[in-house]
């Protein structure tokens, strides 16, 4: 991988190492940071902790793999996580309105999944 690819890969790997750690060791945070999710009982903690600290910590290892490894393979996993949550927002946002801030997080995950499959895509070194 070329090194302009590797330096495409720090911003999305800083990204999900933030989030893995909001997720957990801080997960009001992190409710905080994704807009105000709230657990309304132990499930919904439950998903707030472990569903979200899944999520983000086979983004950031898959990341990881890629940067650090060289298996460029491993970006799939995580362009598809992100890939999908934007899609899945913007979805959302065209049919029930797009309520103040939700552009912020959309704009994160698509410019990681472009960084992501820019060096993806790159020609190995």
């Amino acid at each position: 991988m070329s090194r302009i690819a590797k330096l495409a890969l720090i911003p999305p790997f800083l990204i999900g190492i933030l989030l893995t750690f909001q997720a957990l060791f801080v997960p009001a945070k992190l409710s905080e940071t994704l807009g105000g999710i709230a657990g309304t009982g132990p499930v919904g903690n439950a998903t707030i902790f472990a569903d979200f600290a899944a999520l983000f910590v086979t983004f950031t290892i898959c990341v990881a793999g890629a940067l650090f490894a060289g298996k460029r393979g491993w970006l799939f996993a995580p362009i598809c996580l992100f890939g999908f949550t934007a899609i899945g927002r913007i979805y959302f946002g065209l049919m029930n309105g797009f309520a103040p801030g939700a552009l912020q997080p959309i704009a994160i995950e698509i410019v990681a999944c472009a960084l992501m499959i820019f060096a993806l895509r790159s020609k190995p070194a």
